[in-house]
């Protein structure tokens, strides 16, 4: 039994393993983004710690087990999406930022 990035190289290539620490980078990234964001309320900041802290026990596995790429891995894709939903959120929160400021700065221009 090899760990995740040695059976990665076997079955998809150098590309393979690139991709697969992408995705884990940016898990990593936006997870911990969301769990230390002020846009997002405390239970989202909550929950955003939780699946980091289930994010190192996969990313812990990872280095032991194929676990991730050589069965349904749903542990990885629940992360997975949850990252997603985060970073959607953390975009649109930033979007409506932006947006306030925008209209704060043309009601000020008017005025």
């Amino acid at each position: 039994m090899l760990n995740t990035m040695v059976e990665s190289l076997i079955d998809l290539g150098v590309l393979g393993v690139i991709v697969l620490l992408i995705v884990f980078v940016g898990i990593w990234w936006h997870l911990f983004r969301a769990s230390r964001s002020s846009s997002l309320n405390s239970n989202e900041r909550h929950f955003a710690v939780e699946l980091l802290l289930a994010m190192s026990i996969v990313t812990t596995r990872s280095f032991v087990a194929g676990n991730i790429t050589s069965h349904a891995a749903l542990a990885f894709l629940t992360i997975l999406a949850s990252a997603e939903f985060f970073r959607q959120r953390l975009k649109s929160a930033a979007q409506a930022t932006r947006e306030f400021r925008t209209s704060g700065l043309a009601f000020e221009a008017k005025n």
